[in-house]
């Protein structure tokens, strides 16, 4: 099914191009991951000629599936698999992924993501796996440097029930020929109603694999070094939902091209007060279909 979303992208423009598609994303469910934009998203030059309905004359046109596979020392692992299109101003993905831990069991989540012009959206969905049910949707506008985007998310699991509404801003620019940086913030109104007060918010991570943040903030740093490679480190910082609970982290993600596949390596490494040092390793590759 992933590759239908592929085909029927593709099928609209037969003289469609190989090109540069996303870098594989890794989601840890503990820590907030400060990454550049994928380069198959629209430039405001592009999104204003697909809103007027002309064309750029080299609007990118990629059709890409990507495989990646994450653990971290909590015992989480995580594999997903998701297909992305992109052209004439449109961007889609279609997503299924796969994760559990040592205190919950194998969960499986769909994803589905789609951008027009500037307008993006994202929906995960986890219907009724083991027993968890989840809902999380963003919207927001993305410019060439400037993303505003809000959510809201939904699970319960037994009689524990969580709700809460986001928003992060997102900043981005060229700092030099291949050097690229951001920054980005994000707060949430979050309230777990659960039957059990004492450690709840501990319960419901090591239960669902959902570590809720409350405010986060972090700065990346991204080198492209051509067909060589190309090199991203973040650094964050965050407070937990559960109490008195802060977090700061490192992050450093390798990715190198060869011809049509990408292949990317990335790391983590936190400190989460008052006492828990955390880490996580994942592994991807990323294939060009057209």
């Amino acid at each position: 099914m992933l590759f239908v979303l592929a085909a029927l992208l593709a099928a609209g423009d037969p003289a469609a191009t190989v090109g540069g598609g996303n870098a594989i994303e890794t989601s840890v469910p503990a820590a907030f991951v400060a990454e550049p934009p994928a380069s198959d998203a629209p430039t405001e030059a592009e999104a204003a000629a697909a809103d007027s309905g002309g064309s750029t004359g080299s609007a990118p046109q990629t059709t890409e599936f990507s495989l990646n596979a994450a653990a971290g020392t909590r015992g989480e692992r995580r594999v997903e698999a998701i297909a992305r299109a992109s052209g004439r101003g449109l961007s889609l993905a279609l997503g299924a992924i796969d994760f559990g831990g040592v205190s919950a069991p194998e969960r499986q989540e769909l994803l589905l993501g789609g951008q027009v012009g500037v307008l993006a959206g994202e929906l995960r969905l986890v219907p009724d796996s083991a027993g968890l049910v989840r809902a999380a949707a963003d919207l927001g506008v993305r410019f060439e440097t400037v993303s505003i985007i809000l959510a809201v998310r939904t699970a319960s699991l037994g009689r524990a029930h969580l709700r809460g509404a986001g928003a992060r801003l997102e900043l981005e620019g060229d700092l030099a020929p291949g050097v690229r940086a951001g920054l980005a913030a994000a707060a949430w109104a979050l309230q777990l109603d659960s039957p059990s007060t004492r450690q709840a918010w501990l319960n419901w991570g090591n239960s669902t694999l959902d570590w809720a943040q409350r405010c986060e903030t972090g700065a990346w740093l991204s080198l492209d070094l051509g067909d060589l490679l190309s090199v991203t480190t973040s650094l964050s910082a965050a407070q937990s939902a559960q109490p008195d609970t802060y977090e700061a982290r490192a992050q450093l993600a390798v990715e190198v091209p060869l011809g049509a596949v990408k292949l990317r390596v990335q790391s983590g490494l936190a400190r989460q007060w008052p006492e828990l040092w955390l880490a996580d390793f994942s592994l991807g590759v990323a294939m060009s279909l057209y």
